[in-house]
Formats: structure tokens, C-alpha cells, sequence
């Protein structure tokens, strides 16, 4: 005897909803034990979860014989839509009204996708809150909705909604791009959150390392990309991350003319892995302020990618061929840093001030002395 396998109840309460636990219906354990197909299948046969028509309605009229679950039988009971369902006759009413069958209920529910899409849209619908119409699963943003073109349109149109993003990050993971459970929708969409939030929090500035950067194979080349931690990584990452290979990155010394940059006669430079000039200083006498200087070889230069408080790490190559590396500054910062400048600067030219021009010191004569006198009493007696 097969038993239908676990249902998922996620939205068994959904409002509007009316299912009916099957050990409620009348009899307890009734129908055809062996057969799935007869007009009344034995009780085992149904989810444990369905939707039951009586042979009665409200008003307290009753009819109905043989199990009959027609079209035109449960209309009788104002259910003109059986919802593209499969209806069998449930409950055991032979010690009752003498009937086989006390009723009607849903052993499987339309698997049509239209069907499921109007009870997974986070949009509503008309049907949404049928219990005929939608399985125990079906409802917005529910498991069995993740996938559904509805839930992906509206997630494309509200970046903000915390159920997109909630989805999204149980599928924060490469296990879920291989095995493919991860929602075709979710790469744009965490873009886009991105885009508008990367900046709102720390965490949000590691889980969107990657996602928003404009490098080409930034997965190959950053290590705050791949070791954020919980970055999201697309799934065309994840494929190149297999097959980075050697990275190379290319320089162009620009040619200028009138402010532009003319495309001829510019000089590309070309450096694989880390490179070092030969001659000269390693580190240019102004690298104790900006903290930079030339990459060593078998020195890897610092992270360009990441955003520290004060800016980024640069990278460019110096007229000897050799790359280099230096701090780029945010504009706040370098206004902090030119205002404290002048504060030290002005409070310097003060306090030279009160040293040099210092007003002249007088000695007041006695009254009645000439100031030959008094110089005369001040100056020294010699031996």
C-alpha cells in the first residue's frame, strides 16, 4: 500500500484557508485499503492534511450515494470550482446514513504552474486564499515558492523587501549553485541590494566584497572577495574561481593631448604576478606617509579592493617599469587632514610669535635720580 510522503505545512494557516486533518473525517479509518484509484481509496491514500466536502450543506440537506465526488454532485453543495484537483470519497458513513462515503476530499492537488504561481504571488491573487486551490506548501515566499517565476519578478521590483534577501542568503553557499538550488533570481537581485546597501553596516561591506566590484575576475585577484567569510559570490564566480589560472594585470601609461587620452601611442605594460625594479630605492622617501612603495618580488601587494576608513590601496607603475602601490585617500579625509595642518600650522606661527616679539622690559629710577646715577649704581665695581 503506498502513503503519500510528508507534506510541507509551511502555509497550512494561511489566512482564508480550511484544511481538515483526515483522521477527523467520520469513521476514522475507511475506504479500499489496496486501491488508490477506486471511488472511496482507503484513508492511507490521502495526505494527512486535505480539504473535505460533506454530502450535507450547511442548511442540513444531505444526498449523495456510492461515493460519487462529480462535478455535478459536490455543486449541489455550492462548490462549483473544484480547483483542478483530484476529489475521492473519503470517510466511513455505513453505520450513519448508510452511505459508503460521507463525502469528498482532495487526494491530490493541480500540479498546474499556473495554478501554483497565483498561490505563491507575493502580489496576491484571486485564489490565494483557497484551500481547493493551494496545497499546505503554496503561499508567498514559502520553500515551494522560492523558485517561482512570480516570486522572482516581485524580488526584481523590491530590493528592499527583507524577505527577497532572507531567501537569498539561505543559498549563500556553493554547495547551492552545484546542486542548483540556489534561485536563478538571486544573483541580480543581491547586486542590486547591494548597490543601494553594500555601505549600510560592516557586514554588509563583506557580503558584498564581490558582488559589486567592477574588476574583472575580482574573485581571482581579491583576497576580501573569497575570504569575507559570507560574500556572495554569483554563480559565473564560482565557475571562474575553478579556473583562475595566472593573472596579469596591464598598465597603460596614457598618452595626452588638450586633457584627453589618445588610444595611439599609448605604452602598456604588462605584469604577471609580483614585480620588483632593479635599482633605486625600494621604498621612495615619502612612503612613511602614504604608506606605499615598490612591490618587492615574492611580496604581495596590498588588497586594492578593499575599502578601509580612510580610502583604498592603489596600484601603478612608476617610470623605471616598477609597480607600485599607495594609499588613495577618501575626500573627507584628505579635508581632515589639510584641516589639522593648518590648526598645526597656525598654532606654530603663535607660538613663535609669543617667543620673538616679546614687548621691552623698564627699570623705573627712584625719584630724585638722574639716570646717569642710576646707571652708575647699576653698573658693576670692579676690584
Amino acid at each position: 500500500m503506498t502513503t503519500p510522503p510528508p507534506q510541507d505545512l509551511t502555509c497550512l494557516h494561511f489566512p482564508g484557508r480550511n484544511y481538515i486533518q483526515k483522521e477527523t473525517i467520520s469513521g476514522g479509518d475507511w475506504g479500499n485499503a489496496g486501491d488508490k484509484n477506486a471511488d472511496d481509496p482507503g484513508v492511507n491514500f490521502f495526505p494527512e492534511w486535505t480539504v473535505m466536502q460533506s454530502y450535507c450543506d450547511p442548511s442540513g440537506h444531505c444526498t449523495g450515494s456510492q461515493c460519487d465526488c462529480s462535478a455535478s454532485t459536490l455543486g449541489q453543495f455550492g462548490l462549483s470550482d473544484l480547483g483542478g484537483a483530484v476529489w475521492k470519497g473519503a470517510g466511513n458513513c455505513t453505520g450513519g446514513s448508510g452511505w459508503a462515503c460521507c463525502g469528498c476530499a482532495i487526494m491530490d492537488w493541480s500540479q498546474d504552474p499556473t495554478n501554483k504561481s497565483q498561490c505563491c504571488n507575493p502580489l496576491g491573487s484571486p485564489i490565494q486564499g483557497s484551500a481547493v486551490h493551494c496545497e499546505t506548501g503554496w503561499c508567498p515566499f514559502s520553500p515551494q515558492c522560492e523558485n517561482d517565476p512570480t516570486t522572482a519578478s516581485y524580488c526584481a521590483a523590491n530590493t528592499d523587501d527583507p524577505n527577497c534577501l532572507k531567501i537569498c542568503m539561505k543559498y549563500n553557499t556553493q554547495e547551492a549553485v552545484t546542486n542548483g538550488t540556489r534561485p536563478a533570481f538571486c544573483d541580480e537581485f543581491m547586486k542590486d541590494y547591494c548597490v543601494k546597501h553594500q555601505y549600510d553596516s560592516t557586514d554588509n561591506e563583506d557580503l558584498c566584497a564581490c558582488i559589486t566590484s567592477e574588476t574583472p575576475d575580482v574573485v581571482c585577484i581579491s583576497a576580501k572577495c573569497t575570504n569575507a567569510g559570507h560574500a556572495w559570490i554569483s554563480d559565473e564566480m564560482y565557475k571562474r574561481e575553478g579556473n583562475c589560472g595566472t593573472i596579469c594585470l596591464q598598465y597603460i601609461k596614457g598618452q595626452t593631448t588638450g586633457g584627453n587620452v589618445n588610444i595611439h601611442g599609448n605604452d602598456f605594460q604588462q605584469a604577471c604576478g609580483n614585480t620588483g625594479g632593479s635599482g633605486g630605492s625600494a621604498d621612495p622617501w615619502w612612503s612613511w606617509i602614504t604608506g606605499g612603495g615598490v612591490v618587492s618580488p615574492g611580496v604581495a601587494p596590498p588588497d586594492q579592493f578593499t575599502q578601509y576608513w580612510w580610502g583604498h590601496w592603489s596600484v601603478a607603475t612608476n617610470t623605471s617599469g616598477e609597480t607600485t602601490y599607495s594609499r588613495s585617500f577618501k575626500p573627507p579625509v584628505i579635508v581632515g587632514l589639510v584641516v589639522l595642518g593648518l590648526i598645526g600650522v597656525a598654532l606654530l606661527l603663535a607660538l613663535l610669535r609669543n617667543i620673538l616679539v616679546r614687548p621691552p622690559t623698564y627699570v623705573t629710577a627712584p625719584s630724585g635720580t638722574t639716570a646717569s646715577a642710576v646707571s652708575a649704581v647699576s653698573a658693576p665695581v670692579k676690584p
